[in-house]
């Protein structure tokens, strides 16, 4: 009986994705693409930032957050990865979750 259930759920799982239409399958891969890029652009903007503040402004952690505290978190992050790198070749040397 449970085996019937689920045949069941999926055929009908299968039925409602042949009823999408192509338009909206179009539509929703070009907000996500749209979404994807802006979140990109965004980090790299707010890294370029963070190093501009850090090394040409000399600012501390503290007054970089005090001026963006809704990307406190990011911010940190990428001054950690920023320490990190002045110690050695790549940005990514000594990371632990890139060596992994």
């Amino acid at each position: 009986m449970l085996n019937q259930r689920k045949e069941e759920a999926d055929r009908q799982l299968q039925e409602n994705i042949e009823k999408i239409d192509a338009d909206a399958i179009h539509l929703y891969e070009e907000t996500m693409r749209s979404m994807i890029r802006d979140i990109v652009q965004q980090s790299c903007n707010l890294a370029c930032w963070v190093r501009y503040h850090k090394y040409d402004l000399e600012e501390s952690l503290e007054e970089m957050i005090d001026q963006q505290p809704h990307a406190a978190k990011y911010i940190i992050a990428m001054n950690i990865l920023m320490d990190d790198a002045e110690g050695s070749e790549s940005p990514f040397e000594g990371n632990s979750f890139m060596t992994s």
